[in-house]
């Protein structure tokens, strides 16, 4: 029986037997895991045969993918991913089964992910504002919504009832009934990046127990122009949405979503694939 299942929105295939042979880093405990792949692309050779990887061929936007990757798992329990790095040596995920063996039964028990986006931009940092950045992200108040809405990136989006003690969830260790009875992602964001934000609000809102957890992955690819689309994304579509909603007093409470929102999504991302 599957016991997690790690799902990614996947446009990196040079990047995925790497990705898939980390594991080991953060887990060595032999634990029974699948991995899915959603993507435009086919797999690499060197995976073709693996018993535990699934591809799910599709050309939607990111959002979408990650839904997709969620109705497709079989484990317990489930963790987004990216595939532009890779889990890192600190059993990290083996960790977050030990916070949940710790907690209360309940699956509204989840361990929130920190991961250190921008790695080989950091690199280039001087090494003052290494340090600084380094100590910003060992302070837990950074992996809360409050420190986002007041500080870079997010400082011009106006989000007054996202309660500041909210993590903000980019990944995490999660129930997978729970996942699915909230609704997954909201495919009306079309990256992941504000979706984000949307999705730590609405799995908070609706009761999950959230602990924080330990770094789990390092992002080691250079941002470039496969990065466009997102950016586009993000700026003419998904902050102006999410200032909608939640300029709304009644956003305050919402939580779950239809788990077939993801229909309503483009089947092929016209931001990405013409």
């Amino acid at each position: 029986m599957v016991e997690l299942s790690i799902f990614l929105a996947a446009i990196r295939p040079q990047n995925w037997r790497a990705l898939y042979d980390s594991m080991s880093r953060s887990s060595n405990t032999n634990r029974e895991f699948e991995m899915i792949f959603v993507s435009p692309y086919d797999l690499p050779e060197n995976m073709k045969g693996l018993p535990n990887v699934k591809l799910i061929k599709d050309f939607g936007c990111p959002s979408r993918c990650y839904q997709l990757g969620l109705l497709a798992c079989e484990g317990e329990y489930v963790i987004p991913a990216v595939d532009d790095g890779i889990f890192t040596a600190n059993s990290s995920i083996d960790l977050a089964f030990q916070f949940l063996e710790s907690m209360s039964p309940s699956k509204k028990n989840m361990v929130v992910f920190k991961y250190n986006e921008g790695l080989e931009q950091i690199k280039k940092l001087s090494a003052k504002l290494r340090r600084d950045h380094a100590k910003v992200r060992s302070d837990p108040n950074f992996w809360r919504l409050g420190f986002w809405f007041h500080n870079p990136p997010y400082t011009d989006i106006n989000c007054t009832i996202a309660p500041d003690d909210y993590f903000l969830i980019m990944s995490g260790l999660m129930n997978r009934e729970f996942l699915l009875e909230l609704g997954g992602f909201d495919c009306q964001f079309e990256h992941l990046g504000i979706g984000m934000v949307d999705f730590s609000i609405r799995v908070q809102n609706a009761g999950a127990n959230t602990v924080l957890g330990e770094e789990f992955m390092a992002l080691t690819t250079e941002w470039n122009g496969e990065h466009l689309p997102i950016e586009q994304a993000q700026s003419e579509h998904d902050i102006p949405l999410f200032i909608q909603i939640y300029s709304d007093p009644a956003s305050s409470k919402r939580s779950n979503i239809d788990i077939d929102n993801w229909k309503q999504a483009e089947e092929k991302w016209s931001r990405r694939f013409k």
